[in-house]
């Protein structure tokens, strides 16, 4: 059983890895010495096996939102802030590569907001997950 789980992990490690290699901005400071290495910052908490397996399935969530929302326009998530009361959008790329970040690095990216959003051209995760409900309950109907 142990050895299930660990291959689980694993294989879930190997993906977000190589996620987060084709979707990571280039690193200014590859190979030299980085300024940021001063601060004096706490490293994040590591994310529990329950929080890992809960960002793999958003991804795969994610993925099945993008399929069935992008040909009819939407370009992402949008979502309210707690730390500053706005609403953000990120693009279906943006909100991918927080989540694969969040698997390999315990945090998620900082990011630019995308300028001047056209905010009805992005929905709230919960949209999206009814959405992709409806669109299955109506595929298991027809059958």
């Amino acid at each position: 059983m142990q050895q299930n789980h660990d291959d689980d992990r694993e294989r879930e490690e190997q993906i977000a890895r190589e996620l987060f290699a084709q979707l990571a901005p280039l690193d200014p400071f590859d190979g030299h010495d980085d300024p940021a290495g001063e601060l004096d910052e706490e490293a994040p908490e590591p994310l529990s096996d329950e929080e890992r397996k809960l960002v793999v399935e958003d991804l795969q969530d994610l993925e099945e939102f993008q399929r069935l929302l992008e040909p009819r326009g939407v370009r992402g998530i949008c979502m309210d802030c707690a730390g500053c009361s706005e609403v953000h959008y990120y693009a279906w790329e943006i909100m991918r590569s927080n989540l694969v970040n969040m698997l390999q690095h315990d945090q998620s990216h900082v990011h630019e907001p995308p300028f001047d959003p056209r905010p009805e051209e992005f929905v709230t995760w919960d949209y999206a997950s009814g959405y992709a409900d409806a669109v299955s309950e109506m595929g298991h109907r027809r059958r």
